[in-house]
C-alpha cells in the first residue's frame, strides 16, 4: 500500500473526530485554545491545566463532556430541528455515546446552516 494512502486512512477518522470536537466546542461558544476549567487537571509541576487543544477535547469519549452540549442543543432548537432533537433523545435512551455524538453533530450542522 502506498504510504500516502496508508497515512490518509490512518489519520482520517482521528481528523474527523478532532474536527467534530472542535465544531462542538465552537457551538459551546469556545475558541482555541479551549478554556474548560471544569475539566482541568493538575500537571506534574503542580499547575492546574484548563486549556485544551482540539486534539485534547473529549466530547466523543465522555458523557461528562457531551451532556452540557445536549442541553444547549435542546435550548437552541430552531424551526425544522425537531427530528434532530428526537435523534438525540433516542440516542440518550440507548445510552449510546457514539450515537449521541453523531446526533449532536448533525444538529449543530443544521443549526449553523439555519440560525
Amino acid at each position: 500500500m502506498c504510504w500516502g494512502l496508508y497515512k490518509r486512512l490512518k489519520l482520517g477518522p482521528m481528523t474527523q473526530t478532532t474536527d467534530n470536537n472542535k465544531l462542538i466546542a465552537q457551538f459551546m461558544g469556545l475558541n482555541e485554545p479551549f478554556e474548560l476549567p471544569q475539566f482541568g487537571t493538575i500537571r506534574p509541576n503542580g499547575d492546574f491545566k484548563t486549556e485544551f487543544t482540539a486534539e485534547q477535547l473529549k466530547y466523543n469519549k465522555s458523557f461528562d463532556w457531551i451532556m452540557p452540549v445536549v442541553k444547549l442543543c435542546k435550548e437552541r432548537q430552531v424551526f425544522g430541528s425537531n427530528n434532530l432533537i428526537n435523534d438525540i433523545d433516542r440516542a440518550l435512551l440507548h445510552v449510546d455515546l457514539e450515537q449521541i455524538n453523531k446526533a449532536v453533530i448533525e444538529f449543530i450542522n443544521y443549526y449553523n446552516e439555519n440560525k
